[in-house]
């Protein structure tokens, strides 16, 4: 397997399934090229393809850990930080759904200084957190998914019921217009729906990747997405059609 082809599944991993003009976005490489690759992909059993596009396998589902998902789009993940760590005021109680986007939010707390309350699934999160006396923590029960580095299930469920939360923060896989922010997992779209109604104010965060990505399972309705964070390189026409939605869209460029 060669480097480019690594590329495609990380992408994939992020993702679950992306069609072939975004996968040309991403590597810069000729059509015929990429064919090329998703061909050996599929042949080794990494993925399936589809007219269009590709996605996972389910036979043989490549992993990419939670510290490496971290690393990758670092630059926007900062940024997007950033512009949700001026959304936090000194006491807010604040909710952190689990992603890599969601860690960079609690590290730019921690370089602040705020002193806020934070509650979150993500063990990653809790145990950077714990490092900094400015923030106060309670952390989720339940069931760990390794692959997010999350807990999931009824115990999660239950917990998360007994927080009411200022403001929540959630990272997701896809954005739609018409469907709102979209999960590749059924439990972690039933999670962050419960994550929302908890909240007074909701906050997706996500790159502007996550335009053009596809999943399955609604994490935040349209109609309860009340913010969006994205980076300066969200296409001008996408971020119009959540604003037409009711949707605060959030980046410099806009």
């Amino acid at each position: 397997m060669n480097v480019r082809q690594k590329q495609i599944l990380d992408v994939l991993k992020d993702q679950n399934l992306v069609s072939i003009d975004f996968l040309l976005e991403q590597t810069q490489v000729s059509p015929a090229t990429i064919r090329r690759d998703l061909q050996i992909l599929e042949e080794k059993g990494h993925i399936e393809r589809f007219h269009g596009g590709a996605k996972l396998s389910r036979k043989n589902h490549y992993e990419l850990s939670f510290e490496r998902r971290a690393q990758i789009k670092i630059k926007q993940k900062i940024y997007i930080a950033q512009l949700a760590a001026n959304f936090i005021q000194a006491g807010d109680s604040i909710l952190l759904g689990a992603g890599t986007t969601t860690l960079y939010i609690a590290r730019a707390l921690a370089q602040q200084e705020k002193k806020v309350f934070i509650v979150t699934n993500n063990l990653i999160i809790a145990q950077e957190a714990a490092n900094f006396p400015s923030l106060r923590l309670s952390l989720l029960g339940g069931n760990l998914d390794y692959a997010n580095m999350e807990s999931v299930g009824p115990t999660a469920y239950e917990n998360l019921l007994t927080h009411v939360v200022d403001k929540v923060f959630m990272g997701v896989n896809a954005l739609d217009a018409k469907f709102g922010a979209l999960s590749i997992y059924e439990a972690n779209a039933y999670l962050y729906r419960t994550m929302a109604k908890i909240s007074k104010d909701v906050f997706v965060v996500a790159d502007s990747s996550k335009f053009s990505a596809e999943a399955s399972h609604v994490a935040v309705p349209i109609q309860e997405l009340k913010h969006l964070i994205t980076d300066n390189q969200a296409n001008a026409k996408a971020v119009a059609e959540f604003r037409k939605q009711g949707t605060q869209v959030h980046g410099s460029s806009f």
